[in-house]
């Protein structure tokens, strides 16, 4: 017989289900007897989405993650995100005693627990006595933040760089909220200077909040102080200390913005959280890989492209993307000797799609010398930019 070529699991039928029965709804009720829908399609996009956000929190194959939640289309979606990665989904009986309720979960060994917000409470009181359990992830989202990211202010040189700052302070303009970030070990820079002074002018209407991160690696009087120091710069709204890599003050600023935020209906589907399609975002993995790869000014003289997605018949996707730079000394930089950097970036970009998409990708890079992409109109539209701001 033949080998398989990967492993077969559980979310294999969801994968399955969602390429052969995709607009296919599914109807749920939740424990408070509220309906949802959605179809075949959405649920493996959320689930590829959640075994993404698991392999991030460092969930291996064999870790056991727990649920302790009633019936409904988030805990489904855990049956698959978690068996999909190779973990093991340990669902537990909300209705058990406190103590068995600390034994199973202690002897399991599980990681993270998943629990309904109705349980949060219990598990609350559980949370001293749990040894092994290293967070929860409460099963709820009532509120949906569209955050608009900024590409970067600085002093521009070049026209892409003065389109990126001009498309920065429109989508400041654009916003409910603004929140400056700066870093805690770099302090208050020329560039944060100037950032405020335009706030001054242009913010004049919207609540403007601070975040100082990476406060892990400054002295708590140095953070002080820089905290003291820019609001004596700005009014701002609120100020807060966190960490975003380790997670510090991140849920408090969070729970800020989604209370400071004005009420609206939801711009996108609450599965759905970037608004570019799936090309661009493909894109953009592998223009990052080669970022952290090459280290240079050269990351922002080339751009990558999604030349074709082709859905297969086996349920993988094969990727073509091909990779523009400026000349031909760039190329050399890119492929690296004997090829060693294209295959390291192919290779790092493919894993990060194949996690994102929950299905195998053949993903084939080519490098391609062009050199007036710079002045090209349809780049800039590609990358959300307008070409007359580069003027």
């Amino acid at each position: 017989g033949q080998m398989m070529e990967r492993p077969l699991l559980v979310s294999s039928i969801l994968t399955h289900a969602a390429l052969v029965h995709g607009k296919q709804e599914i109807v749920s009720c939740d424990a408070a007897g509220a309906i949802h829908r959605y179809t075949y399609q959405d649920a493996r996009n959320r689930v590829a989405r959640l075994a993404h956000a698991l392999v991030g929190l460092g969930v291996q194959p064999g870790d056991r993650v727990a649920t302790l939640a009633w019936n409904g289309y988030r805990h489904f979606e855990l049956y698959y995100a978690i068996s999909g990665i190779g973990a093991v989904c340990h669902t537990v009986n909300p209705r058990l005693f406190r103590e068995q309720l600390v034994h199973i979960f202690n002897h399991a060994a599980d990681r993270f627990l998943f629990v309904d917000p109705a349980i949060v409470p219990l598990v609350e009181d559980l949370s001293a006595d749990l040894g092994t359990v290293e967070g929860g992830v409460a099963m709820a989202g009532a509120a949906q933040i569209v955050f608009v990211d900024t590409p970067g202010l600085f002093r521009p040189r070049r026209r892409l760089d003065r389109a990126m700052v001009a498309a920065a302070w429109s989508g400041a303009a654009d916003a409910d909220l603004v929140v400056l970030l700066v870093e805690a070990h770099r302090g208050v820079t020329e560039g944060v200077e100037a950032i405020i002074e335009t706030l001054k002018d242009r913010a004049t209407n919207v609540p403007v909040a601070l975040a100082i991160n990476k406060i892990d690696r400054v002295e708590a009087q140095v953070l002080l102080g820089l905290s003291k120091r820019l609001n004596d710069m700005f009014d701002f709204a609120e100020t807060f200390m966190i960490s975003a890599e380790k997670g510090h003050g991140v849920e408090d600023l969070r729970n800020f913005l989604a209370g400071a935020l004005p009420e609206g209906p939801w711009l996108y589907p609450e599965d759905q959280i970037a608004d570019l399609p799936m090309r661009m975002i493909a894109a953009e993995m592998t223009r990052e890989k080669l970022t952290l790869r090459l280290h240079q000014e050269l990351p922002y003289q080339l751009t990558v492209e999604t030349e074709s997605w082709q859905e297969r018949d086996d349920g993988t996707v094969r990727i073509d993307q091909l990779i523009y730079v400026i000349r031909d000394g760039h190329k050399g930089i890119v492929l690296g000797k004997g090829g060693e950097t294209i295959k390291g970036v192919s290779q790092s970009a493919r894993q990060e799609m194949e996690e994102f998409l929950g299905r195998k990708v053949h993903l084939f890079l080519q490098v391609k010398v062009r050199p007036n992409w710079l002045d090209e109109a349809e780049r800039y539209s590609e990358m959300g930019l307008d070409f007359r701001d580069g003027n």
